[in-house]
């Protein structure tokens, strides 16, 4: 078979085809390897197990941010098919942010990725290659236009018994409107996984962050069935029911393992779910500086091809970054003085919302409105003014020690990390994330949309955090309401319980104070170390 397609030489990009041991040399599977953090994503098992593994079609698409472990993870997807024994001719992979491909797209050529995959689709029906053949396009949100190349190709007919094409994305409204051109179109692979065939790869949630790094903590999830979504719900369901006893497994998990997990949350605030900066701290107990700059240089340079001015959104990220776990009223702001965010001109107010879109799409913050109870059923109203999150802590530093010109960043927020309010707020934020994805983790579904199933809640005595719910896959009838508030200091007052004891009395719902360290379980409220909470995320 040919090298060259469309005119670009792809033996770079697929060195599987004339080396079998291309994996030992891989940057990716080496660092992988190597790593003291050797994260294998949760997603990874379910796409090999469902999809994969069945040589289904069709086309998955996979977003989440930079750094997150998308190129690790299609190259982990690559070798589980090479040693299964797949032909290393049925996998075809492209990165878009190649500068040989960026440079072809930017000379004006039309439809490179379509004649990439026909030309290599035909020259393997005449090399009598058996199909499907596995297509993984990186970093597709780079390429403009390739949903539709894509559509194009499956409305020509060979996508179908052909191909499984598996792209992966930083920016969700790319792939968003990836997945309205191919609605109806992305085959057998759409429905081989509840949550349908457009997955995101979030950073490792703090469970996950744990049991990489504690194989004996992972053993003791499994033998208590807490990798089970039904396990969990049940005790989540325990926690929030009035007069209710809780699992002793929580009990338990505090007292055995509490010790090591106020640890691991300590690094967890200083590196974030990202493997890199896990890896680089747990080696050698530093974050070079090249990684915080990486990080920010990717999100700028890829907020550059989606049209948006650097000098823009550093300022925006530079305030936004002041303000964490805190509303913004940017319309207000601006209705005041553009000035007070530090832009020299009026920006109008839909010019940013563009770059707060930009940020939100690529998983590097939350924006988080009111809920209201108002029937059978929570709803969120998005009149209301939004509290702001950043997806994770690592994301936060990033973003703050650039905007601020920090040296040394691990230790400046080693530092910082000190001050109760910081601390409380970046736990605040780590919880926010983690609650955001909760519903889907218990109750996958293609249509879900996390901003529309938490929010923060106002009672007379006071504000909740967060005020999450969910239904079951098991009991979709049964509404589950979560009520949280992060108090994560060393002694708990007495009015911290006011607004918890407030819901409960009106909704008949028992609320969770997430502490530092206290454990202790009342009636209307459980008092429960936030570590020890999380771990049921």
């Amino acid at each position: 078979m040919r090298d060259k397609y469309a005119g670009i030489d792809l033996s770079i990009w697929n060195p599987w085809w004339y080396d079998s041991e291309w994996y030992k040399k891989d940057p990716h599977l080496m660092a992988f390897t190597r790593s003291a953090v050797p994260w294998r994503p949760r997603l990874f098992i379910l796409l090999y197990k469902r999809i994969f593994k069945k040589s289904l079609t069709g086309v998955v698409t996979v977003r989440g941010p930079r750094r997150v472990g998308k190129t690790t993870m299609i190259k982990m997807l690559i070798y589980a098919l090479t040693r299964e024994g797949v032909n290393p001719r049925r996998i075809l992979y492209i990165t878009c942010d190649d500068v040989e491909l960026q440079s072809a797209l930017s000379s004006g050529r039309p439809g490179i990725l379509r004649n990439v995959l026909i030309e290599y689709y035909e020259d393997a029906v005449r090399n009598n290659v058996a199909r499907p053949f596995f297509i993984f396009i990186d970093e597709a949100s780079l390429y403009r236009g390739w949903a539709l190349e894509i559509k194009n190709i499956i409305d020509r007919g060979l996508v179908d018994e052909n191909f499984l094409i598996y792209a992966t994305g930083s920016h969700s409204m790319d792939l968003a409107e990836a997945s309205r051109l191919l609605k109806g179109r992305q085959g057998r692979a759409a429905t081989a996984i509840p949550s349908g065939a457009n997955q995101i790869l979030y950073p490792m949630r703090f469970v996950e962050y744990v049991e990489t790094l504690d194989h004996d903590f992972e053993k003791y999830m499994y033998s208590k069935y807490l990798m089970r979504i039904g396990t969990r719900y049940h005790m989540l369901k325990e926690l929030t029911t009035i007069d209710s006893e809780i699992s002793p497994v929580l009990y338990e998990i505090d007292s055995k393992y509490g010790g090591r997990l106020r640890g691991f949350l300590n690094r967890y605030l200083l590196t974030g779910g990202f493997a890199v900066s896990a890896d680089a701290y747990v080696k050698d107990g530093v974050i070079p500086r090249s990684v915080y700059d990486d990080f920010y240089d990717l999100m700028v340079r890829d907020a550059g091809k989606f049209g948006l001015r650097e000098f823009v959104l550093t300022t925006l990220l530079r305030w936004l970054s002041e303000h964490i776990s805190s509303r913004i009223n940017l319309h207000k702001e601006m209705k005041k003085t553009t000035r007070t965010l530090g832009f020299p001109h009026t920006i109008k107010v839909s010019e940013l919302e563009k770059y707060l879109n930009y940020l939100i799409g690529t998983k590097s913050m939350l924006l988080m409105y009111e809920a209201k109870i108002a029937g059978r059923e929570p709803q969120i109203d998005f009149r209301t003014t939004p509290k702001v999150y950043f997806r994770d802590p690592f994301i936060y530093e990033v973003i703050y020690a650039r905007t601020h010109e920090i040296a040394d960043p691990l230790v400046y927020f080693k530092d910082k990390l000190r001050d109760p309010e910081f601390a409380s707020r970046l736990v605040e934020c780590v919880v926010a994330s983690h609650l955001s994805v909760l519903p889907f983790l218990m109750a996958p579904s293609p249509l879900f949309e996390e901003m529309r199933n938490i929010g923060y809640f106002r009672l007379e005595s006071g504000e909740l955090d967060f005020v999450t719910w969910y239904r079951s896959t098991m009991r979709p009838s049964e509404l589950n309401l979560v009520p949280i508030e992060v108090k994560y200091r060393e002694q708990l007052r007495a009015e911290d319980l006011e607004p918890t004891r407030g819901f409960a009395e009106k909704y008949r719902r028992r609320a969770i104070i997430l502490s530092k360290n206290d454990f202790r379980v009342e009636s209307e409220v459980v008092i429960m170390p936030v570590h020890t909470f999380l771990t049921l995320i």
